[in-house]
């Protein structure tokens, strides 16, 4: 029989910085924000959003709730998704990972944020982890401004498929003290 090795406790400091991260995603998808390619960025960083105003766009958003929300310091504040390939460590995390794709000939430029696992039970396809993103093809908002989502379900692609087209992974377990 094998023996199960027993999960490390996450520490008190590093959930209150997951949590933090969260409910800054929710009170943003609260805010009606229209998604705005490029927009968002003053004198080197990411604006404090309005709420029903256009904002930002996906790394933008990205950015700004690494920064405000898990309390991440990027050497780029103001983000983009070439920049943020280059933030954190390369890999996934079990509470925080940017999904990334920089197709300059496409010019297909996305980041998908992977936050922590979802609560039990998980079925219906649904994957075990909770994304968020800001515009994006499967972004279930109509005005494309930040949300939760699940990846794919608006394509018509399962979840793995989508987050499969993401070739760039970063994760951050050093600075959220998860290591």
């Amino acid at each position: 029989m094998a023996v199960k090795k027993p999960r490390k406790k996450t520490p008190a400091k590093a959930l209150a910085h997951v949590r933090k991260g969260e409910t800054l995603v929710s009170r943003l998808a609260r805010m009606s924000l229209p998604y705005s390619y490029g927009g968002g960025r003053v004198d080197g960083q990411v604006v404090t959003p309005v709420d029903g105003r256009p904002w930002t766009d996906c790394s933008g958003c990205a950015t700004y709730v690494a920064i405000h929300g898990y309390g991440l310091k990027l050497k780029n504040e103001a983000g983009s998704t070439w920049s943020l390939a280059e933030e954190g460590n390369p890999g996934e995390s079990r509470y925080l990972t940017f999904y990334i794709k920089n197709n300059v000939e496409g010019h297909d430029e996305h980041i998908i944020v992977r936050g922590r696992k979802r609560p039990k039970p998980w079925h219906l396809g649904r994957p075990r982890y909770r994304y968020w993103e800001c515009g994006g093809s499967d972004n279930p908002h109509a005005n494309g401004g930040p949300s939760w989502f699940i990846p794919g379900l608006k394509m018509g692609l399962t979840w793995k498929s989508r987050v499969e087209q993401f070739y760039i992974t970063r994760s951050f377990d050093d600075q959220l003290g998860v290591n």
